[in-house]
Formats: structure tokens, C-alpha cells, sequence
């Protein structure tokens, strides 16, 4: 016949050392054989606001929730109650608040109720605002993406150089021909490694392209121009 697990209330049968093989683990995770998770465990996943209370803790730093809300997810449920449908969003009635059992309501999202064909055009016109609204924001992911910097240390670099061109020391003049401001001093990095070596301006950063940063074409171009002016 088979034992028991020691444990009081457990009629499991026993792996090894008198515990059967969940106490076993739990002795062998926490030095113990008590209930380590939550009274509440399986039943707050289930719930059908638990993505949304989820959600608003970990990633939506634009509406957060209050401070009791964010603690306790059945204080949330409890007042919130339930969502009207797929295509409704948490948000607080006051923008300048955490979303709270007084200063929170639904919202129907715009995309429930257009088109695809309007879906698009809205989306590439709200972000061609946004762009406009937040440059840096765009700047720095497109210079993450390209470089491996954020826009912080983009500006710190041109700081560093006094906002002129590290070859020729000075500020770029070359226009941008889709919005006709000058553009921001371009990224010099090794094509080989991708470590970034300074800033530059479009003219010696085309420059150094041509000659594909090779340190001996440059040297035969200085001696090239050196026995010109000497002639």
C-alpha cells in the first residue's frame, strides 16, 4: 500500500522523503510546503477586465490608474464592473487624473465606426500630425533603429561639437527638400562595426562615403592636392 503525504489535508501519495510531488517542490523552491500564490490565483486571469486593469499597470503611462485601482485588481473590477464591448477604452473623464472610480468612463473607439479604406487615411493623418506634434519622438526611434543611439545622446554629441560638423567645424546648410528647414547634422558611423564617430554635415559625411572611408584613398587625395598647389 502506498503512503500519504505527510502534510495535513493532502491525500496525495508520496514521491519521496514522506511528501507527495507538489509539497516535494514547493520544499525544494521555498525551504516549505505552505500555499505560496495568491488566495485569488487563476481566478483575477479569468476575469474578463483583467487584460484591461493589466494593461492600464504596465503599459498605458498616458491614463494610469489610481493607487488603490493599481494595487488591487477586485477593487477595479468591483466599480468598473464590466466593459460595453470589444471596441470600448478605459479613459478618465479628467485627462489631468488617474483613471479612478470617479473619474473614469468607456470610450467607443472611432475605428468601430469607419471603414478600412477610412481607417487608413485616419491613421496616416494622425500620425503625420503626431509627427508635427512630436518630432523628437519620431527622431530619436528612427535613430535607434539606424544607429543604436536615442535622441538624448544625439543632442549631447552635437552639444559635445558645439552644433557644427566634427570635420569641417561648421553648422550644416543643406535643406531638407520635403519640409525646407536644415537639416540636423548627419550620423558618421563604421559601416563595418556600427559604432558611431561623430557628427557630420551632409557635405563631409557624402564626402567620406565617396572615398568609402578608406584612410588611404584620403591620404593619395591630400598628396594629390598638396602637388597641385605645389605646381
Amino acid at each position: 500500500m502506498r503512503n500519504i503525504c505527510e502534510v495535513e489535508l493532502c491525500n496525495s501519495f508520496v514521491v519521496s522523503h514522506g511528501l507527495c510531488d507538489k509539497h516535494r517542490k514547493r520544499m525544494a523552491r521555498h525551504g516549505h510546503t505552505k500555499q505560496t500564490r495568491a488566495n485569488d490565483w487563476g481566478k483575477r486571469e479569468n476575469h474578463p477586465l483583467y487584460s484591461i486593469w493589466v494593461g492600464h499597470r504596465r503599459y498605458n503611462t498616458k491614463h494610469q490608474l489610481c493607487k488603490e485601482w493599481h494595487k488591487d485588481f477586485w477593487a477595479f473590477a468591483k466599480t468598473v464592473i464590466s466593459r460595453p464591448s470589444k471596441d470600448h477604452h478605459l479613459k478618465p473623464i479628467d485627462i489631468d487624473f488617474p483613471i479612478s472610480s470617479d473619474n473614469f468612463h468607456w470610450v467607443e473607439s472611432i475605428f468601430s465606426q469607419i471603414t478600412t479604406s477610412e481607417q487608413k487615411t485616419y491613421t496616416t493623418n494622425w500620425i503625420r500630425e503626431d509627427r508635427k506634434r512630436n518630432p523628437d519622438k519620431y527622431k530619436s526611434k528612427s535613430l535607434m533603429k539606424q544607429y543604436g543611439i536615442d535622441i538624448i545622446e544625439y543632442k549631447e554629441m552635437s552639444k559635445n561639437q558645439g552644433g557644427v560638423c566634427a570635420i569641417c567645424k561648421c553648422k550644416e546648410t543643406s535643406l531638407n527638400p520635403r519640409t525646407g528647414e536644415v537639416r540636423g547634422l548627419a550620423v558618421d558611423h563604421c559601416h563595418s562595426t556600427g559604432k558611431v564617430r561623430g557628427l557630420l554635415c551632409t557635405q563631409c559625411n557624402t564626402g567620406l562615403g565617396s572615398f568609402k572611408d578608406d584612410n588611404r584613398l584620403l591620404q593619395n587625395a591630400i598628396v594629390y592636392l598638396a602637388s597641385i598647389e605645389g605646381g
